[in-house]
């Protein structure tokens, strides 16, 4: 996809504010946003809140034109957008009989529609919990999100990814279902606009999931939830559950960075360092999978491979903390000073209160016979620390310094 392209998501008119009518509107866009997400997370601009949440307080409103539909997605930063109109049949105190949904993308610069989509839909009514409500299959209403993303791809000229996993993943979901159900968009819903309550959001999630067992993003928040409140095994299964049903690279290297995590804390470092690997293949620019895979590697004894992804985090971003420490920490066991000392150096500069760094950077400098910076910095690990360990080494670096 060209990077300047990028889609505008504006509220839908709507000839009927039922809340099932707006459950679905939510439910499309929903799944019109994981597909896009497979052309990239630049690919649209959110003008149209996912659960009804307002942006800012403010629910936006659909423009009454063309014109502002454009104008609008033009302020947003958009190059096109995306709206449409839904009609039911059916009185308002009655089950609906049916739903029109009539989808338009408009370019900015452009005054007629780019691709125009319509599909009328017969409402499947069901029984037992969650029945109520207008209700398609999940094939119907995947073949709808198919269509519009198939046809707007085209329209726009735009290509997924290159590289194979990830178009392999794509190919996959373009012949599975990746929009849960209403009754799961419901309780994900709920759920993640709790606040505080653990076991309450958990009870929610895993409702969505019983709902839609395909909801990815459902199981990667219960093994979040599992995995803050210590329960690794649990977190790691639904961590699992999760990878098999997300869409996104992004959300699939988060997943395996997570679950990645979840094993090391059961120090379980080779299976840790799998899914490490696996987290950077989908998302190659998480500078904090390079560097857990670095401390991975100095726990197993192999610093060079150590050295190897402290080095690709720090090309990420020059100024990560947590490269320059491990790097500084590496050289100064080696007794590579010189090199010690350039991480070190950095290290202080952006953490100017660590102490253990100053301490560190003292003894290098200690060891290269560079007295006064050594003793400079070994005061100001004893300032910052007095108490705890760093300050009594560097004060024992000090005595040694005046005796020597």
């Amino acid at each position: 996809m060209k990077r300047e392209q990028r889609i505008a998501l504006i509220p839908f008119e709507r000839t009927s504010l039922r809340d099932e009518v707006t459950e679905f509107e939510h439910l499309f866009v929903f799944g019109i946003q994981e597909f896009l997400e497979l052309i990239g997370e630049e690919s649209y601009v959110d003008l149209y809140p996912i659960g009804g949440e307002p942006k800012d307080g403010v629910t936006p409103k659909r423009p009454q034109s063309d014109a502002a539909i454009r104008e609008m997605a033009r302020e947003a930063g958009a190059s096109q957008a995306l709206t449409g109109r839904i009609t039911t049949e059916g009185r308002s105190r009655q089950l609906l009989r049916s739903l029109t949904l009539s989808v338009t993308l408009f370019d900015v610069d452009r005054p007629e529609p780019v691709v125009s989509f319509e599909f009328t839909l017969m409402n499947q009514p069901s029984s037992g919990e969650g029945s109520g409500g207008f209700r398609i299959t999940m094939d119907e209403l995947h073949d709808i999100h198919r269509q519009v993303f198939e046809g707007m791809k085209k329209a726009l000229s735009w290509r997924v990814t290159r590289r194979p996993d990830v178009r392999k993943y794509y190919r996959y979901r373009l012949r599975h279902p990746l929009t849960p159900s209403f009754d799961a968009f419901r309780s994900f819903v709920i759920a993640r606009r709790l606040s505080g309550c653990r076991e309450e959001k958990l009870v929610h999630y895993k409702r969505s999931s019983r709902f839609d067992p395909t909801l990815g993003h459902a199981y990667r928040n219960i093994a979040y939830l599992y995995k803050e409140g210590k329960k690794l095994a649990s977190a790691i299964h639904y961590y699992q559950l999760s990878i098999k049903n997300l869409i996104d690279p992004e959300a699939m290297g988060e997943a395996h960075a997570e679950l990645g995590l979840c094993y090391a804390n059961l120090n379980n470092i080779d299976e840790a360092i799998r899914q490490w690997h696996l987290s950077r293949r989908w998302n190659p620019t998480n500078k904090d999978v390079f560097a857990n895979l670095a401390i991975g590697y100095e726990e197993k004894g192999l610093t060079e491979k150590a050295v190897k992804y402290f080095g690709r985090a720090q090309r990420i971003d020059p100024q990560y903390y947590w490269a320059c420490r491990g790097l500084g920490r590496i050289y100064a066991n080696q007794r590579q000073w010189k090199k010690a000392i350039k991480q070190l150096k950095l290290q202080v500069k952006i953490a100017p209160e660590d102490a253990w760094g100053h301490y560190t950077l003292g003894s290098c400098y200690f060891h290269e016979g560079a007295v006064d910076k050594a003793r400079e910095h070994l005061r100001k690990a004893m300032e910052l620390d007095p108490e705890g360990d760093a300050g009594r080494q560097a004060f024992q670096g000090l005595m040694q310094l005046d005796a020597s």
